[in-house]
């Protein structure tokens, strides 16, 4: 995985990242059932049926679409999902507002670390189930609590762009111990 600098002005202004290709298949994600894929199933949690969409996107996503992120009980809900027993390993928890056939706004739920500001390979795991349900282009805006990314489905590998920020400047001294 080789970032790809995006320069304007002599200054790197974004960077372009191939993230690879989603998995589909159960046994990949891990994930048990008896299909090979998990594309639009129920899960039931909390009493309650929810459609999702589950793959694997570097690590397990599972997908919920919901009409307002922010009126959304990501913990409860992303919780008893990332635990449920159908991942024997956990999966993140991603849930998706869609703005229209370009935008897209997203919360995560990271198994193992709760809710997360943002989240690349759930944006990228986001873009692709929101394209498979013919929600979205493959081409998107994906907004997160801390910024945008955008994400590209194309020719089966999906590339996540988002703005490259100077952070920190340093100088660190370092000193050899010589040999006697």
């Amino acid at each position: 995985m080789i970032p790809e600098l995006l320069i304007e002005n002599d200054i790197v202004a974004a960077v372009k990242v191939n993230m690879g290709a989603p998995e589909f298949k159960r046994s990949a994600i891990p994930m048990t059932g008896n299909e090979i894929e998990a594309l639009d199933y129920e899960i039931s949690i909390r009493e309650q049926k929810i459609k999702a969409t589950s793959l694997l996107m570097g690590v397990p996503h599972t997908m919920i679409f919901v009409k307002n992120v922010d009126e959304t009980d990501i913990a409860g809900i992303g919780e008893s999902i990332e635990k449920h027993p159908d991942f024997p390993n956990g999966t993140n928890v991603n849930f998706i507002e869609i703005i229209n056939e370009n935008e897209i706004k997203i919360r995560t739920w990271e198994r193992g670390a709760g809710q997360t500001l943002a989240c690349g390979s759930g944006s990228c795991a986001s873009v692709v189930a929101s394209a498979l349900k013919n929600e979205t282009s493959k081409n998107v805006t994906v907004h997160l609590k801390l910024g945008d990314l955008l994400i590209d489905w194309k020719d089966d590998v999906i590339y996540m762009t988002g703005p490259a920020t100077y952070v920190y400047s340093g100088e660190i001294e370092i000193k050899v111990k010589s040999e006697e």
